[in-house]
This record gives C-alpha cells, sequence and structure tokens, in this order.
C-alpha cells in the first residue's frame, strides 16, 4: 500500500519532570485508514513504547508481539 507516514512530536517540561514523546502513524493515501500506529513515550520516569498493527481487511489489530484483537 501507498502510505503517508507522519508523525508528531512533543518535547518540554520543567526542571524536575522531562516529557520526550514521538507517536507515528503509516496512513493508507487512498482510504486514509491507518496500517501502523507506533508510540514512543517518554514521561517523567515513564517510558513505554508500542506499535500497533492494523489489518483494515481482516478488522483486527496486534500490539507488539501479541495476539491480534478485533
Amino acid at each position: 500500500h501507498e502510505t503517508y507516514h507522519v508523525s508528531f512530536n512533543v518535547r518540554g517540561g520543567t526542571l524536575f519532570y522531562k516529557v520526550n514523546d514521538r507517536y507515528e502513524s503509516w496512513i493508507d493515501t487512498r482510504s486514509l485508514v491507518s496500517h501502523r500506529h507506533k508510540q514512543q513515550i517518554d514521561e517523567g520516569s515513564y517510558e513505554r513504547e508500542r506499535t500497533f498493527e492494523i489489518f483494515v481487511e481482516r478488522g483486527v489489530y496486534r500490539e507488539d508481539q501479541k495476539p491480534e484483537q478485533k
């Protein structure tokens, strides 16, 4: 599929609390449906990275290596 790759970055914080987040999506150029979404979250002491693979034609998605869900 041809896709648009869009990203959104958030950086900021205070002296004691920092935020450095990045969100990315790969969106089908014809249907404008997302096929993949990635989150990299770094807020204070909290860090998390997740990738969602979206299978629109089957109506399911998969988060990282977890089983598919409707």
